[in-house]
């Protein structure tokens, strides 16, 4: 019996790498939330492998650092994040939180201001400012 040509078997196309990495993002923040920060972290940094301009990866490992006090790992993280998404006013405000942990009072200070600036009625930063004992301008 004489066979046809084969019919190839669709293969489904492997997950985007973005894709992925908002898996492992999604995975690392439900390990965060249950401060599971060693899984957390390999999963953040998954996703920071798999998309390196995942914000939420670079700001989840700044999270997973500030909870262990490696503050200036949760600097150079966060600014990363903040980088890949300057108009993020949460990440702008955790970056202050940051700041101000490692001793950075003025530069703290100076990313609320930013934030305010750009969104005059931002609660977080706001609220941040007041705690910091800083006045705010009406």
């Amino acid at each position: 019996v004489a066979e046809g040509p084969a019919v190839p078997v669709p293969v489904p196309p492997a997950p985007a790498p973005s894709s992925r990495a908002l898996d492992e993002v999604l995975a690392g923040e439900k390990a965060l939330a249950a401060m599971r920060l060693d899984d957390a972290q390999a999963a953040f940094a998954e996703a920071s492998r798999l998309d390196a301009r995942s914000s939420r990866a670079w700001m989840g490992l700044a999270k997973v650092a500030f909870q262990r006090g490696d503050y200036e790992t949760a600097l150079e993280k966060g600014q990363r994040a903040v980088r890949f998404a300057p108009g993020n006013a949460a990440y702008r405000n955790y970056l202050g939180r940051i700041h101000l942990a490692a001793g950075h009072r003025e530069e703290a200070i100076a990313a609320w201001r930013a934030v305010l600036a750009d969104r005059p009625n931002d609660a977080e930063a706001k609220r941040l400012l007041e705690k910091a004992g800083e006045k705010i301008d009406p």
